[in-house]
C-alpha cells in the first residue's frame, strides 16, 4: 500500500465508524419521562448560557475590531473580527 492512499482510507475508515457510533446511540432509547424533562431542562439552561455568552463575547469583539481599526487600520479590524467569527 502506497502512503498516498493511507490518510483517505484511514479517514474513510473513521468516518465510518463515527456514522456507525452514531446511529447505534441514536437508535437507543431515551429514557424515562424523567429523564428527558431532566434533560430538557439541561438543555434550555445550556442554550441560555450560551446566548449570554455569544452576546458578550459579541460585544467584546465589536469594541476591539473598533479599537484596532483606529490604531492598524480597517482591514486589521476585519480580519480580527473574520477570526472571531470563525473561532466562534
Amino acid at each position: 500500500m502506497t502512503y498516498e492512499l493511507l490518510a483517505p482510507m484511514a479517514s474513510i475508515s473513521a468516518l465510518l465508524f463515527a456514522t456507525y457510533s452514531a446511529w447505534r446511540v441514536l437508535k437507543g432509547e431515551t429514557g424515562t419521562a424523567r429523564m428527558n424533562d431532566i434533560s430538557q431542562a439541561i438543555r434550555e439552561g445550556a442554550m441560555t448560557y450560551l446566548r449570554k455568552q455569544y452576546r458578550t463575547i459579541a460585544i467584546f469583539v465589536a469594541i476591539s475590531a473598533i479599537a484596532l481599526g483606529l490604531a492598524l487600520g480597517a482591514f486589521t479590524a476585519l480580519a480580527f473580527v473574520t477570526g472571531a467569527v470563525f473561532s466562534a
